[in-house]
């Protein structure tokens, strides 16, 4: 386990919401490292567009539309609040 020097001032953290920037290594990192789940938030329209873009069509669904994606806004809040 970790010392509470590694989790720094966030004891009782337990899971982070990424963006698709943060995959790979990092995520490697900070499920190692500190012992804490890093989930990436994707678009769910991006599957469809890769694996089923007729779906998409059919359904009158515009990909480059912008949507509110669950859980991206706590990535852009906490930025907000550490900036």
């Amino acid at each position: 386990m970790l010392s509470e020097a590694v989790k720094g001032p966030f004891p009782t953290l337990q899971k982070i919401w990424a963006d698709q920037g943060y995959t790979g290594e990092f995520k490697r990192w900070v499920s190692h490292e500190l012992n804490v789940d890093l989930e990436v938030v994707y678009p769910w329209w991006r599957q469809l567009k890769r694996y089923a873009p007729d779906l998409l069509e059919a359904q009158g669904i515009d990909p480059n539309a912008f949507r509110v994606l669950p859980r991206r806004w706590v990535v852009e809040h906490s930025f907000a609040w550490m900036g």
